[in-house]
This record gives C-alpha cells, sequence and structure tokens, in this order.
C-alpha cells in the first residue's frame, strides 16, 4: 500500500468483505487476529492500526453503546511512526519528525483543537481536518515533543454494503 486512499476507499466495508480482506491479506504484514473487545487489528511489525466499529453502533446511531451481535465495519485506521514506511505520503505531507509548528503550516487552520493532560498518555494536543469524505487527527505529545499518532476515520459513520443473511430463507 502506498496511498492512504488505498485504504480509505473500504471505509463502510465489512471487516468480511472477500475484497477488503484480500487487500488486508496482501498488505499488512503479520497482523493479529482481528480483537473484538477492541474492534481492532494490529500489526505490531509495521505499527499500523486497523479500526473497526459495530455495525449496530452504526445503524441505532449510539457509538458510545456497546451492542454485542453486529459485524465489523472498517471505518478508522491508526498510524504510528513505524507505520510511515508504508505509505509514500501522509496527509498532507506531515511528517513524525515534524513539530505543531510544521504541522499546522502544511495543514492550515484545522477544524478543531483538543488539548488534554492525563497521567496515562501526558500533555497531548489533537488537530483535527476534514479531508474528503474522512477526518485526520494528528496527535502531539508534549512530554515526549513528538507527533505520536495519526489517526484517518470516517466523518461521520456509514455502511457501504448491505449485509447478507448467514442463510437462506425459504
Amino acid at each position: 500500500m502506498k496511498s492512504i486512499d488505498e485504504l480509505t476507499k473500504y471505509f463502510g466495508f465489512y471487516k468480511s468483505n472477500s475484497d477488503f480482506e484480500s487487500f488486508l491479506n496482501s498488505n499488512l504484514i503479520e497482523p493479529s487476529k482481528y480483537d473484538s473487545e477492541f474492534l481492532t487489528i494490529d500489526c505490531k511489525k509495521t505499527d499500523l492500526e486497523i479500526g473497526f466499529t459495530n455495525e449496530r453502533m452504526i445503524r441505532d446511531g449510539d457509538e458510545e453503546k456497546n451492542l454485542s451481535g453486529g459485524k465489523p465495519i472498517f471505518t478508522h485506521f491508526f498510524i504510528f511512526p513505524k507505520s510511515i514506511k508504508l505509505f509514500d505520503k501522509l496527509p498532507y505531507s506531515v511528517d513524525f519528525g515534524d513539530n505543531l509548528e510544521q504541522i499546522a503550516q502544511k495543514a492550515a487552520t484545522p477544524n478543531k483543537v483538543i488539548e488534554t493532560d492525563n497521567s496515562f498518555f501526558g500533555k497531548t494536543k489533537r488537530y483535527l481536518y476534514n479531508l474528503n469524505k474522512y477526518k485526520v487527527v494528528f496527535e502531539y505529545n508534549f512530554d515526549e515533543k513528538k507527533l505520536t499518532q495519526i489517526t484517518v476515520e470516517q466523518i461521520e459513520k456509514y455502511i457501504i454494503e448491505e449485509s447478507k443473511p448467514a442463510y437462506n430463507k425459504v
């Protein structure tokens, strides 16, 4: 995979979609098994995390409600410093070596800025940008003085394909 768009074109697909599964099998290096508790597939070797949302959360419109039994829908992914070698170019040509000022110069004014300070993650600032049909979030950690994560996700969660029943009704 060389482009972010090669991955975002699968937003809204079921995890079980054969084209999406084939793409993941061809592009992910030693991925973990799907974690149904955290709704992720982790790639420790390349540090890319593929994220899903339970279809019931999307259909029922409540992302905070943990509904079991729904199928996972591909809705987001996390890029970490080791992941950069998977892509020719990151959104807005931002690089993990960039500081906050450089990120702002490359990506312009963010749609939203969120600052947090907690004991686990430390002091962070997130720049949120709407880009095409997805949102890009650059997370900068002040304690580490570096960009630590880029999240790419659907702006509004949606499902592209229709769910097929597991059996044929007679």
